[in-house]
């Protein structure tokens, strides 16, 4: 089946689901009035709001509440599946999305029942007819969607609040493999002191803990294409030898390189793509 452009905001179903499959893109600033469970079954996402990113890796899925302001980006290819939920026909969100002011995204682990859920959603796309079954499922899933977000993963990483600041953490990512604080702090127009200061009340984190998972987070993606050694990905993201990597990489994620390696390029069954607008 072509793939068909679809104006999200213009839907007024209840709830559906889409299936994006999209080369490597850079996405517009945007919003929608529906809530939003995106599931990502191949490929790196890179969603962006405000003063914060998150990566959506293979197999894992985003709470996007209504009304978020956000964008998305990948740098190679991926595979989507969302499910837009209405927010008046179900209420039973609204604590949550009313509580995520400051973490607005929250990336989960999807579980075998999540994962059933989130693929079964495609066959109710934005221009079918709801139905009973429609209906059961995606209040399921809202039912669900609480205790699968306490099951939130650390895939996100602060970008920070002021120029100067914004400024030496996105130097910090472009130059993943070298960079260190004394350097992001003479790019930031600081002494070391206060850019350790700064660094804390703007990300809530210190430079170590804020570098390394930078580094964790650049490493997924890498890690998903199998045409590349994992000690390579490793000496990509600044480690120098494959076990501090692993080891590092492990304690952030909770799988080894190679475990997350083998689940982000499983084949996932395909389906008909509808791409959105917006």
């Amino acid at each position: 089946m072509a793939s068909q452009e679809i104006q999200v905001d213009a839907v007024t179903l209840p709830a559906f689901a889409l299936v994006d499959e999209l080369p490597p893109f850079d996405g517009q600033w945007h919003s929608h009035q529906q809530h939003q469970v995106l599931y990502c079954t191949s490929g790196t996402l890179l969603l962006a709001t405000g003063d914060r990113s998150w990566w959506l890796p293979p197999h894992r899925a985003a709470w996007i509440p209504a009304g978020v302001r956000h964008r998305a980006s990948a740098s190679g290819a991926v595979l989507l599946c969302t499910s837009y939920l209405q927010p008046a026909a179900f209420p039973q969100l609204d604590a949550i999305a009313a509580g995520e002011v400051a973490r607005p995204v929250r990336v989960f682990a999807v579980t075998p029942l999540a994962r059933a859920l989130l693929m079964t959603a495609r066959r109710w796309p934005a221009d079918c007819t709801p139905d009973v079954r429609s209906a059961h499922l995606f209040q399921l899933m809202a039912t669900l969607l609480p205790e699968w977000l306490d099951e939130e993963l650390p895939f996100d990483l602060p970008t920070g609040r002021t120029e100067p600041m914004i400024r030496a953490l996105a130097w910090a990512v472009t130059s993943i493999d070298t960079a260190d604080a004394t350097r992001a702090a003479r790019i930031a127009a600081m002494s070391p002191r206060t850019f350790a200061r700064r660094m804390k009340e703007e990300t809530g984190d210190s430079w170590r803990a804020w570098l390394t998972n930078a580094r964790m987070l650049i490493a997924m993606p890498f890690l998903a294409d199998p045409n590349r050694s994992i000690t390579d990905v490793g000496l990509s993201v600044g480690y120098e030898s494959p076990a501090a990597f692993s080891f590092a990489f492990r304690r952030f994620s909770g799988q080894s390189p190679r475990a997350f390696r083998t689940l982000a390029v499983r084949q996932t069954a395909g389906s008909p793509s509808r791409r959105k607008i917006g």
